[in-house]
């Protein structure tokens, strides 16, 4: 299939420090999801197959990007990405509210298609992107799903295992105690902190929460700068943080506990090491440290010791918001060995359990929920439940799955990989498809 690619203004490739790669099935995955891109996004696809007449298509495109594509260029393929159709979705990625990526699965073929919206109303598109999608090829067995690993990044950890008496027993494994960057799994740590203080009473569920202007970062859907939701209880702040890694929610919940609350949550979960993320940082401030106006990075890892880097933090990053406005994103790797949040495959699984365990507690009912919203990919057989968080920047790709079988089996999937030379393709997750095929056979 020969489908030509759209540029206005080039698009920009934010990094993901929310990752989210969502199963589909139906368009109604894109309809459930916020903001100005999904908003047009939606529009592009109503209108795939037919095309639009210029006087519409100047009321959704930006006038640089008609003059580089227009009309006549334009319309012919929409109508030729549409005769492909009709299309289910396989994964969307939210880059923020003004950038967004989708995989459609046609009868046929596939296309993925990312769009870039301007950051004031009305949010004119300033950037299409189509590009055909080859049907994936399942892996065999083990081997050739490590395999294709590696033809993703140069660094792989991964994990394949069986929950046996409450822990992982490994059916397959790729450097399982090999700590890399995690991009948005770390979430999961700032999860077991809020549990634990709702089991303390220094929290409820139920408790409202205010959302500061400065405390607004990019990637986030339902709280961020793009919205006008500046309050949430605990339960719908955990719940954004984890179904659409909403950044700012997490930003909240991580200073409402306390820093050191979360990490004292990651050596309570089982991890192995977690000096390594220590202080631990915010999405906002990992942001600014390396996309900020100027970046901080070197100055911060200059610091002697976490102490050090507790009062830089303090000091230097206090009372800045780091929204898409405040910062300039670059689409190549920086500093994923020294800035992000670490943990191994080994780590997570004990993490995922270790949540579990915390869910079965009436005063945690919730937790349940939170970790099952998002499965992150349609898997098969269908499972009972699917505790997922994944995570992206360029050069750092993850995803963890803790899953209930159809039998009630719980298996445990995680991937981490990292590639300091450039971005990772995100369709490399979707070995965690063949994985839990492989384990439940």
């Amino acid at each position: 299939m020969a489908i030509a690619f759209l540029l206005g203004t080039a698009l920009v490739a934010i990094p993901v420090i929310g990752g989210r790669a969502v199963g589909g099935g139906e368009l109604a995955a894109v309809e459930r999801l916020d903001g100005p891109a999904a908003s047009q996004l939606r529009w592009v696809l109503s209108r795939l197959g037919e095309g639009a007449s210029e006087s519409e298509l100047r009321q959704h495109f930006a006038a640089a990007f008609l003059e580089a594509v227009p009309a006549d260029k334009l319309n012919p393929i929409l109508v030729q990405v549409g005769a492909e159709g009709p299309f289910d979705v396989e994964t969307v990625e939210p880059n923020g509210p003004t950038a967004l990526s989708v995989t459609l699965k046609g009868p046929r073929h596939g296309v993925a298609i990312s769009i870039a919206v301007e950051p004031e109303p009305p949010h004119l598109i300033t950037g299409l992107f189509f590009k055909p999608v080859e049907r994936r090829v399942q892996s065999a067995n083990f081997d050739e799903l490590v395999a294709a690993l590696r033809k993703a990044a140069p660094e792989v950890t991964f994990l394949a295992a069986d929950v046996v008496d409450g822990q992982c027993r490994t059916v397959h494994a790729v450097d399982p105690d090999k700590a890399l960057a995690l991009g948005s799994a770390f979430k999961l740590y700032v999860l077991g902190a809020v549990a634990q203080a709702v089991i303390q009473g220094d929290l409820t569920w139920e408790q409202m929460v205010p959302v500061r202007d400065d405390q607004l970062v990019h990637t986030s859907q339902r709280f961020g700068a793009q919205t006008t939701r500046r309050q949430g209880s605990v339960e719908e702040l955990a719940q954004a943080m984890i179904e659409v890694s909403d950044n700012t929610a997490t930003d909240v919940l991580l200073e409402l506990v306390g820093r050191h609350a979360v990490e004292a949550a990651q050596a309570r979960m089982g991890m192995s090491a977690p000096a390594a993320n220590v202080p631990f940082l915010s999405t906002r401030e990992m942001t600014l440290l390396k996309w900020g106006r100027p970046p901080l990075a070197a100055e911060f890892l200059a610091q002697g010791d976490a102490a050090a880097r507790r009062r830089f933090l303090d000091e230097r990053l206090s009372g800045r918001p780091a929204r898409e406005q405040d910062v300039d994103f670059t689409p190549h790797p920086n500093h994923i060995e020294a800035i992000e949040w670490f943990a191994s495959a080994s780590d997570l699984c004990r993490a995922h359990l270790a949540l579990a365990d915390l869910a079965r507690r009436p005063v945690l009912a919730p937790l349940a929920q939170i970790l099952g919203t998002n499965p992150g990919l349609p898997f098969e057989p269908q499972p009972k439940h699917v505790s997922f968080k994944g995570g992206s920047e360029p050069g750092v790709l993850a995803g963890s799955w803790l899953i209930a079988g159809p039998d009630d089996e719980r298996v445990m999937i995680v991937i981490l990989l990292r590639n300091t030379a450039g971005a990772i393709d995100t369709e490399a997750l979707r070995a965690a498809e063949d994985a839990y095929r492989l384990l439940l056979d």
